[in-house]
């Protein structure tokens, strides 16, 4: 990813959240794209601020645990969290080391033994990405075994065709294409959490509502086409494996 990285300031966390508590239709924040929200220190001031403002919303985040301690996990849990993914991406430390480049898999699955075992009404899910240069056909039995409840294996997205191309172009439409917007740090909304470069921007979340975006005419024409059945004629949706 090659796109300027940062934080999205708090005035701008709060403005956009207090326009989403003004849409019913709204009943999920993500409070993270792609970046390691574990970085932020104010994370649980943040979640907490979700929960109040959108009380019935589902808010959730993604983590590649290294930094998900049990003292965290319960600061988010009593903040309001409902829900935890945590890309583990493993069965043994030498394939997360590989992959994630984190020598870190014994430290993670402890903390996630201790997180799970008192997390209340947050859920937890441990994710594994299978990709064929890592993991070998069995290892998503071992996974589901170890994991049990809480495991979700799924396999390698291509990031809207920069990872692997596709024999042919998609037609059918995305679930992430009609019902979700993806807002960068800085407020601007791009195509979805998979255009990682943001590279088709529908708008600006500093000077515009959730609204206005949503209904402009660059995210209308791509509900559009992935509705009709032209989701080939979106060059980052043609090629993609998301749907």
């Amino acid at each position: 990813m090659h796109r300027p990285k940062g934080r999205m300031t708090d005035a701008l966390y709060h403005r956009i959240l207090d326009d989403a508590a003004t849409l019913p239709l709204i009943t999920h924040v993500t409070l993270n794209g792609l970046g390691e929200p574990m970085l932020d220190p104010g994370l649980a001031e943040r979640v907490a601020y979700a929960k109040a403002r959108k009380p019935e919303a589902t808010i959730d985040l993604y983590t590649n645990g290294t930094h998900f301690t049990p003292a965290r996990a319960k600061a988010l849990r009593d903040a309001g969290l409902s829900h935890v993914y945590v890309s583990l991406n493993a069965v043994r430390a030498d394939q997360r080391k590989a992959l994630m480049r984190v020598d870190d898999f014994d430290s993670v699955c402890g903390y996630l033994d201790e997180i799970i075992s008192d997390s209340g009404p947050m859920r937890v899910t441990v994710r594994a990405i299978w990709s064929n240069e890592f993991f070998e056909p069995a290892d998503i039995d071992t996974f589901r075994a170890r994991w049990g409840e809480h495991a979700h294996a799924t396999l390698e997205n291509n990031w809207a065709g920069t990872m692997f191309p596709l024999p042919m172009k998609r037609h059918q439409p995305c679930a992430r294409a009609l019902g979700q917007i993806m807002v960068l740090w800085d407020g601007r909304v791009s195509l979805c959490c998979l255009d990682s470069e943001g590279e088709v921007i529908f708008g600006d979340l500093t000077t515009q509502t959730i609204k206005d975006v949503f209904n402009g005419p660059l995210a209308t024409a791509s509900r559009h086409a992935h509705a009709e059945g032209r989701r080939a004629e979106m060059p980052l949706c043609a090629g993609c494996t998301s749907g």
